[in-house]
């Protein structure tokens, strides 16, 4: 495993004003099924931090936001970070903590549109490809992208991200299949028109302030990322058989 240090800036923060409470108040992007208001607990990953903060003697209280929003709202003094984030995602002034849950990156088309992609590689060399410009993906789908820049649109949000691959003006969206899904069913498209092709697992990490990590002996300062060759991808449908800037549309 590779062992990366996620930069941390100590902030000039009343930590007080939350580490004397047994609450922690965390800002969590709209990210159904894994974060969300009016999901059962929160979501899925909000319910499993719940669970291990709990196990600490930490209440949670969670406020949504869209991704780059609750990124800055979580700013704020009398909030802990931000939940869930992918570790490439862990911004200045926060710390990533040990892997909370796990989400899935796959290569989401129509049906129909699927071409026998063995890789990452495969589809980019091959496909028109949706991004989330929001995110920041693992670095070897980064390169990808630069690399691929000509044929990689960008999309603002994951609703964004759907309607560019309902209409057809992608091949792929390059998201979690649950998450396009969950949209796919709240815009009234067919989310069984949904197929995932190459995918990989990504860990979900709180974004923490670092005082409060270090209050909390289960958040590290340092996490192990998997360097780019230990990602797994993982060929699921019609296998075969043996600043570049983004443009959003």
């Amino acid at each position: 495993m590779m062992r990366i240090g996620v930069a941390v800036v100590a902030m000039m923060l009343p930590f007080d004003a939350i580490a004397s409470e047994k609450t922690w108040r965390v800002a969590a992007p709209e990210w159904a099924p894994y974060s969300g208001p009016g999901l059962p607990g929160g979501g899925t990953a909000v319910m499993e931090l719940q669970s291990r903060l709990a196990d600490l003697g930490i209440g949670l209280d969670v406020s949504y936001y869209p991704l780059t929003r609750a990124q800055r709202v979580a700013l704020a003094p009398d909030y802990a970070g931000y939940f869930p984030a992918w570790p490439w995602e862990v911004r200045v002034g926060f710390q990533a903590s040990e892997p909370i849950a796990t989400s899935t990156l796959s290569a989401n088309t129509l049906d129909g549109q699927a071409q026998g992609w063995w890789s990452f590689e495969d589809v980019f060399a091959q496909a028109r490809v949706g991004v989330l410009t929001p995110h920041s993906y693992p670095p070897q789908i980064q390169d990808l992208i630069e690399k691929h820049s000509a044929t990689v649109s960008g999309a603002i949000d994951e609703t964004h991200l759907a309607r560019l691959l309902h209409a057809r003006r992608i091949d792929v969206a390059l998201t979690d299949p649950f998450v396009i899904r969950n949209v796919f069913d709240r815009l009234g498209f067919e989310p069984d028109a949904l197929k995932s092709t190459v995918s990989m697992e990504i860990p979900l990490v709180l974004a923490v302030k670092p005082e409060l990590a270090r209050s909390a002996n289960m958040l590290l300062e340092t996490i192990d990322l998997p360097g780019p060759e230990q990602f797994v991808e993982i060929c699921v449908l019609d296998c075969p058989s043996h600043d570049k800037s983004i443009r959003v549309d």
